[in-house]
């Protein structure tokens, strides 16, 4: 551990302990800050407290800052990724797609359909995940970004009931009983509404497609044990945004869906009101698809292409979808790679400007500081030294799988399931 940081957690009596996981677990169960069981029944009879910290962690202000104050640059470099047919082409369409099954079938399925997608418009819902990173236990921390997340990031909802569990247990307990100094401040609790921020930006999405009586349409997994986490979004749109949700999975809708032959609007009939007018679905929010195991044949690849061709918009779509690949990430660390989406003069505008707009080289350099080395699997340059250190340093590297939710991360000749 870096000498820069505390030792953590703090100490506490046999006593304290149990009664702060005595708080901690009732104010989890009583905020929804909760999983459901393997096997459960529906409807629900039980829940758990979703996993938690006792303690918040100690993290540098100025790092936590310097997070939140690129992510907007961040989304703008990953919304221009994912309007470049060409380079997704050229990266996802070239070694990947003929090595990786399921990105191959993700980025074949886009480039069938692409010219005819009725929906300009892509709605981004990001996580951006770092470590924190020191060469030298005493040297300076820096944050190093581990992956650039681009579909169904979870635990919006249950991380700000994290935040508010952590608040409530220091004034609760007179700031841990006075464990460490680090805990005394409530001031350095930062507030969390990353709840109220992804279900705002939904509901910008439903006002960008422009029917009031339209939904969101939630793709869940069958048996999905993090509902929570979903749920609190749609009773966030539905109380504070006068927005109705539905819930279906991809068995679900290819029975249900359907797409009106000239106006392309998606419709979805209910299940419990066979004689009521079909729902127009504005926003199709993915909780699913992001892993092999979501598409067990071709069934649900053709109803992923045909929820793709709708009107509705897609969060994400299937090249923003691409856009999250680890191999993605690894092409912006070349070489001139990130100058060219952030600076260049042909770049369109998404949110700051046509070209550079208001970016600057500055910009630039401060998302190159959080990047670690990346480095490709192939036969070029880069790929050579790479194969080189791998043999020599092993222990020094990490092997990535391209997509979310699955696969194992092989370190120092172990493999390591997530």
């Amino acid at each position: 551990m870096s000498s820069l940081l505390p030792t953590w957690p703090p100490e506490l009596t046999p006593a304290q302990h149990a009664h702060l996981l005595n708080l901690s677990i009732s104010h989890a169960l009583s905020h929804g800050f909760t999983l459901l069981p393997p096997q459960t029944p529906t409807p629900p009879t039980h829940a758990f407290a979703a996993p938690l910290s006792l303690f918040p962690t100690p993290f540098p202000r100025e790092l936590y800052f310097l997070a939140r104050d690129i992510q907007p640059i961040y989304n703008a470099l990953y919304a221009r990724v994912a309007l470049d047919w060409e380079f997704l082409d050229r990266v996802m369409g070239g070694s990947v797609s003929l090595v990786d099954e399921f990105q191959g079938a993700l980025w074949n399925g886009w480039k069938k359909i692409r010219e005819d997608i009725a929906q300009p418009l892509h709605l981004g819902i990001f996580r951006s995940d770092y470590l924190l990173h020191a060469t030298d236990p005493a040297g300076p921390l820096d944050i190093k970004q581990v992956e650039f997340n681009t579909i169904a990031a979870s635990f919006g909802a249950l991380s700000q009931r994290a935040g508010e569990m952590h608040r409530y247990l220091a004034e609760e307990t007179n700031q841990y009983f006075g464990a460490s100094s680090h805990l005394a401040d409530l001031d350095a609790y930062p507030a969390n509404e990353s709840l109220r921020e992804i279900a705002a930006g939904l509901a910008e999405g439903w006002k960008a497609y422009g029917e009031d009586d339209a939904v969101v349409l939630f793709v869940v997994q069958e048996g999905e044990r993090n509902v929570f986490d979903q749920r609190w979004l749609q009773y966030e749109l539905l109380e504070e945004h006068d927005i109705k949700t539905v819930r279906h999975t991809f068995a679900e809708l290819e029975e249900l869906a359907q797409i009106d032959p000239e106006s392309k609007r998606l419709l979805l009939p209910s299940p419990l009101q066979p004689d009521a007018e079909p729902l127009e679905v504005a926003v199709i929010y993915y909780r699913s698809a992001y892993t092999p195991t979501d598409y067990p044949s071709a069934t649900e690849w053709e109803t992923r292409l045909l929820l793709e061709r709708s009107q509705a918009i897609k969060c994400p779509s299937m090249a923003l979808q691409l856009a999250g690949a680890k191999k993605i990430q690894q092409v912006l660390a070349e070489p001139g790679v990130l100058e060219d989406f952030l600076l260049g003069s042909n770049r369109p505008d998404v949110g700051f400007g046509v070209g550079a707009g208001s970016l600057t080289q500055a910009d630039v350099e401060k998302l190159r500081k959080t990047w670690i080395g990346l480095w490709p699997m192939d036969n070029s340059p880069l790929g050579q030294e790479a194969y080189r250190m791998a043999l020599e340093e092993s222990d020094r590297f990490v092997l990535k799988p391209q997509r979310e939710g699955g696969g194992i991360t092989s370190t120092a000749g172990i493999s390591l399931p997530h």
